[in-house]
């Protein structure tokens, strides 16, 4: 034994001195590995490294993210290592690790890059015609439409975006992968264009094209032709005006068929030819014509038009041809006959009428029969079975014609013949006049006016319009004459009776017409005993005075008197000043105002209307009013040594009297104390106190008129001494740079200078020193010499500069009190402008397009609301753009995103938008704007719902690839497809609270856009609430995926159940289902529903997953034992730890399963290691040294 003690302590000492011999190497890096961090996904990765001289090789290990990448690892004897393009992926992280070697030892170093993206590469361009690749240089012709197809290739498979540096190419556009460009006669010429391919990592490729614009003669074209529509007897006349792109003038016109119309062109200008007919037309010309036109420039450039007019027929006017002519007398039977004819073949339907002109009776022409009813030969008889006085009386009439469209009509006096009628006397007569109006019933008073009107008539008036009439009684006592009023004669009785008069009388009343012809009317007129009223006292003259009562009573005064008793009534001829009350008297007071002399008339009327009238004189006399001092105190401020100036006021009523009326007042001042207030007699205070009157003064100022009428009032008054200040000391803000510290003022400093900028508020404020005084200083601030605010007592002022300030202003501070001191103070203001940027003040409507549709940049195409608006470029600040008055020269508007521009094309030209259908479909446009400076970009979309379909298949292009080769496209018509899938984990356990969350990825593998996708859940569990991250998708094109995420809330659920996740696509129509179970299990208190439910929970966790197996015992010792040893709150906390390390020991278990393999150089990295290797060796030493000297001990005690 005791040697085999001493051989393992041997070899303990042998081992350790080989283990510590292994801590001396000197093999190491001189740089550790490295890669360049800029290489491409399309570069070999480098990795290199140098190591010390005793370097003999390296174990390499490439990693992509965690996993050995084994086809490039191994051993090298180089100091670098490549790894093929061919195997990595942009954005994937690869590690070199370099594991050294001098034969000995090991030192092992890693480095790791990110892969970035490649640019695009392979640049070409193709003629999208007929597949030519055209190199760097093409030639292109003015108004012929080019395609040309950009393709570039992508290592990254990256969807490439194509477009224009500095695109300052008009009528050209980048679709997709498509450049369109109609020259124009200005773009002749060669143009050096820098097309773009850009990836979606902001990788980009340059192609540089010289591309040649070669000019086309253009056909000259006219500017105005159209088709006319022309009237037969019209003539026509055409101005023709024509242009040519290249002005090759003069323009040859030619008229290369006329279509058998009298038609000739004449030239007028190099641009202008008249076209025109030789002749009227006529019916027969009617019809429709093509003209055939030519025009050709002075290059040959030609071109034919049609044009076409038309020829209509019109309406012809029927023509009254023949009136019968013959007499007749009042009493024969009569008729006459007319005869009418209508040119062409109208064959209208011919209507006469008959109507007198200025007849005030009935149409008595209304027996009418048509003898002939042809338009062409028509003919009618006009009856009356025997002539009356009211066809006499309408004998002059109108005579129309008429075919429904058109009249002819002729006005005639028919040849009739009056025989004599007498006139007609009426017993009523109701003339607004008449005292009475029954003839056979007059009675009447004496000394009482009596007015009757005759009523009387004569047909034969009305018949040949010179009848008169003659009236006569029989009484020469009763006088009558003959009047003309309102269109007839009548006879008038007018006449005022005196006593003499009265009695009765029985009166015939002759009228005689003007061909001798009589009618008689006896009645009788009784004349009644009575007398006007009249004044016993003429007292015609009355004087009143101003402010004072005028009476005048007529009654007491005059005494009216009436010797039938009748009562009286009292009137003046002017109620404006004087009126009557109680017909007795006047009783008013009359204001100086009424001042005059008036004269009137005083009108007695008994209650038969008998009266008496008398001129009467009222005198309103003017009375002296004594004048007053007005001025209640003197409002300025008297201090020594300071000029006092002040106005006394006053008032005499005198002043206003107007002439005749009017007296100078010659109004005077006084005061009894000329040396404390020297007043002028015009009331004006002007002198300067000194400082010896300093006091308090009661002075007396009285005030007279011409008659010396005068009043008197006393003012007390103080002469102050004389007070220094208000002066500024310190200002705030000052300088340039602007600062808000104070800065003390000199006297004579009295402004700074300052830099503000718009939409700002500035706080000035000053100090101001002053002797102490009853009252503050006041503080006036002014802007541009405008006064905005004035402020007693306070001396700062807070100002606001708004938006449309900018430039040179100047704010000026004046501050004084009421003893005169003042100072100023100026702060000269460079105000700088802020931009604002552009905004959106109305989202633009959502239209359905079906045509190009064209409106203002601002309306967007049917809001009659602006849609942006920039404040800083509204120069007439009318809260609108408008771009007629140059306010958007500034403004620039653009798309920032289109979902697809093939169906939709729009453009910014002349402020105006242009929408351009292309294809069907709904369309998604963000717009931005631009004042070059800041920009506004939509948010939210616009929809345009495109419902016009162009004509042809639907063509798309299906790139045929070889790898690393630039794709060959060919044309092929294909079937639209749709697929939609939604990618979530099938099933999901969670424990949680309440709520578990589930990744899901939305992705379009079909080869068609799809266009706005909703996303929602639904389940069969009723206490759920979902939620997703992003629940609405704009746009996913073919192949694009969108990840999103999907938050389920539980408040009392748990076990399992399922949720249905849908999308649902707008356009195309389209939707997708998935179903992802849920597992929960709630935590509880441990209630023993909640508890047994747990149980299960866990029971299905630990079965499902290998990892947990060894749990189950636990499990089962809380199933035998629950309600028995374990109670339901700590069978719940046991089942928590359960679960938990459950979860644990599964994410344990896929964390080690997504680290690399390590078996293959374990080794290599552990000698790599030193710090690792010298703690093993050591630890190693010990225990091998230990074992050897305790066999050693043990063996030595039992010898």
């Amino acid at each position: 034994m005791k040697g085999k003690s001493e051989i393992i302590f041997l070899f303990a000492l042998i081992a350790t001195t080989l283990l510590i011999s292994l801590n001396v190497s000197a093999i190491d890096f001189l740089i550790s590995p490295s890669i360049n961090n800029e290489t491409q996904s399309n570069q070999v990765v480098k990795c290199e490294w140098i190591p010390t001289s005793d370097y003999v090789g390296a174990n390499i290990t490439w990693f992509n993210g965690s996993q050995i990448f084994a086809p490039a690892s191994g051993y090298t004897l180089e100091n670098q290592t490549y790894l093929d393009d061919s195997y990595t992926r942009r954005d994937e992280v690869w590690t070199c690790a370099v594991n050294i070697t001098d034969g000995i030892d090991y030192v092992a170093k890693n480095t790791t890059i990110i892969i970035k993206n490649s640019d695009p590469s392979n640049f070409l361009i193709f003629n999208y015609s007929n597949g030519i690749n055209l190199g760097n240089t093409t030639k292109l012709y003015e108004d012929l439409e080019t395609i040309l197809l950009l393709n570039a290739s992508d290592y990254d498979n990256d969807e490439l975006s194509y477009g224009i540096y500095f695109n300052n190419i008009l009528n050209s556009m980048v679709t997709n992968d498509l450049f369109t460009w109609t020259p124009t006669k200005d773009d002749v010429g060669i143009h050096n264009i820098s097309f773009y391919a850009i990836d979606d990592y902001e990788g980009s490729e340059t192609f540089k094209m010289f591309v040649t614009v070669i000019e086309v003669n253009d056909d000259p074209y006219f500017t105005n032709l159209a088709n006319f529509t022309v009237n037969e007897s019209q003539n026509f006349t055409y101005t023709l005006t024509v242009a040519d792109e290249e002005e090759d003038y003069p323009i040859i016109f030619e008229l290369l068929d006329q279509d058998g119309l009298p038609l000739q062109i004449t030239t007028l200008s190099d641009t202008t030819a008249k076209l025109f007919f030789t002749r009227e037309t006529n019916y027969s010309d009617v019809g429709n014509y093509t003209v055939t036109l030519k025009i050709t420039d002075n290059r040959s450039g030609e071109k034919t038009v049609d044009m076409g007019i038309e020829i209509v027929t019109i309406n012809h006017a029927p023509t009254i041809n023949y009136i019968e002519d013959k007499a007749a007398t009042q009493g024969d039977s009569y008729s006459f006959i007319i005869n009418a004819s209508e040119q062409g073949e109208d064959n209208d339907t011919l209507t006469f009428a008959v109507n007198p002109i200025g007849c005030i009776f009935p149409n008595p022409w209304t027996d009418i029969t048509v003898t002939s009813d042809h338009s062409s030969n028509a003919s009618v008889q006009v009856n009356a079975a025997s002539l009356n006085n009211t066809h006499l009386a309408c004998n002059f009439i109108n005579i129309s014609l008429s075919d429904g469209k058109e009249t002819d009509w002729v006005n005639i006096t028919l040849d009739l013949i009056n025989i004599n009628d007498p006139p007609v006397i009426y017993n009523i007569s109701n003339h607004p006049l008449n005292t009475l109006t029954d003839l056979d019933n007059l009675s009447i008073y004496a000394q009482t006016r009596f007015t009757y009107y005759i009523n009387s008539t004569d047909i034969d008036y009305y018949v040949n319009g010179s009848e008169s009439w003659n009236f006569t009684l029989n009484d020469s006592r009763i006088p009558i004459s003959t009047e003309f009023a309102n269109g007839q004669y009548m006879g008038l009785m007018d006449f005022t009776p005196d006593q003499s008069m009265i009695g009765n009388y029985s009166l015939k009343l002759t009228v005689t017409d003007l061909g001798g012809l009589t009618a008689t009317k006896d009645f009788q007129l009784s004349i009644l005993n009575n007398s006007a009223p009249y004044f016993l006292d003429l007292n015609l003259s009355f004087t009143c005075n101003e402010d004072e009562n005028c009476f005048i009573n007529f009654t007491e005064k005059n005494q009216p008197f009436d010797n039938e008793g009748d009562n009286i009534t009292l009137t003046l001829n002017d109620t404006s000043v004087f009126s009557i009350l109680q017909n007795s008297f006047i009783n008013k007071t009359y204001n100086q105002s009424y001042v005059n002399n008036y004269t009137l008339q005083i009108t007695l009327e008994d209650d038969k209307r008998a009266s008496t009238t008398y001129l009467i004189e009222i005198s309103i006399q003017n009375v002296n009013d004594v004048p007053i001092v007005t001025t209640e105190n003197i409002t300025s401020r008297i201090v020594s040594t300071y000029p006092f100036i002040y106005q006394f006021q006053h008032y005499d009523q005198d002043e206003s009297l107007v002439p005749p009326y009017y007296i100078n007042q010659d109004i005077k001042f006084y005061s009894n104390d000329t040396v404390h207030l020297n007043i002028s007699e015009s009331g004006l205070v002007n002198f300067t106190p000194t400082d010896d009157l300093i006091g308090n003064y009661s002075v007396n100022i009285t005030i007279f008129d011409y008659l010396g009428a005068n009043s008197s009032k006393i003012f007390n008054i103080t002469i102050y001494p004389k007070k220094s200040g208000p002066l500024i000391r310190n200002v705030t803000p000052h300088s340039i740079p602007i600062s808000f510290d104070w800065l003390a003022i000199l006297p004579a400093d009295n402004f700074t200078n300052i830099n503000i900028s718009e939409n700002s508020t500035i706080l000035f404020n000053v100090t101001v020193q002053q002797e102490e005084i009853e009252e503050p200083a006041a503080f006036s601030w002014l802007y541009d010499g405008e006064t905005e605010y004035v402020a007693i007592g306070s001396t700062s002022y807070s100002k606001y500069f708004g938006f449309t300030e900018s430039g040179i202003h100047t704010l000026q501070l004046y501050t004084n009190n009421s003893f005169y001191g003042s100072d100023t103070f100026t702060w000269n203001l460079n105000i700088s402008n802020i931009n604002r940027a552009p905004e959106m003040i109305n989202p633009p409507p959502s239209l359905i397009i079906n045509q190009t549709l064209t409106d203002s940049f601002y309306l967007f195409g049917t809001s009659d609301e602006p849609v942006f608006y920039d404040p800083d470029e509204d120069l007439d600040e009318n809260d609108v753009i408008s771009v007629n008055s140059g306010e958007a020269e500034n403004l620039i508007f653009g798309i920032k995103n289109i979902s697809d521009s093939s169906i939709l094309d729009i453009t910014f030209a002349d402020g105006k938008i242009t929408f351009t259908p292309k294809a069907t479909g709904l369309v998604y446009v963000w717009y931005n704007i631009s004042d070059g400076d800041k920009n506004y970009t939509m948010t939210n979309y616009v929809v345009y719902n495109v419902t016009y379909t162009p004509e042809g298949n639907d063509v798309v292009q299906i790139p045929v690839t070889r790898p690393r080769d630039n794709p060959v496209y060919y044309q092929v018509e294909v079937e639209k497809i749709i697929n939609l899938d939604i990618l979530t984990p099938s099933s999901v356990t969670t424990y949680m609270n309440n709520t578990v969350e589930i990744p899901i990825k939305i992705e379009n593998t079909g080869n068609e856009t799809l266009n706005m996708i909703n996303l929602y859940a639904s389940s069969n569990m009723s206490d759920l609430e979902f939620k997703f991250d992003d629940e609405t998708i704009d746009m996913l094109i073919p192949k694009e995926s969108f990840d999103t995420k999907l938050t389920i809330t539980s408040f009392n659920t748990h076990g399992s159940y399922n949720v249905n996740i849908f999308a649902n696509v707008s356009n195309p129509k389209f939707s997708d289902k998935a179903v992802v179970l849920v597992s929960s299990s709630e935590k509880s208190k441990g209630d023993e529903t909640a508890t047994n439910t747990k149980i299960t929970f866990a029971s299905d966790l630990l079965s499902s997953n290998s990892q947990c197996l060894e749990l189950n015992e636990a499990l089962e010792e809380i199933r035998n034992g629950l309600g028995v040893s374990i109670d339901y709150v700590t069978a719940a906390s046991m089942l928590d730890d359960i679960i938990e390390t459950c979860r644990y020991l599964t994410s344990t278990k896929e964390a080690i399963q997504e680290k690399p393999d390590m078996i293959i150089i374990d080794i290599n990295r552990f000698i790599a290691n030193k710090t690792l290797l010298y703690s093993v060796i050591s630890i190693i030493s010990i225990l091998f040294l230990s074992l050897g000297y305790a066999v050693y001990y043990s063996n030595k005690k039992i010898d």
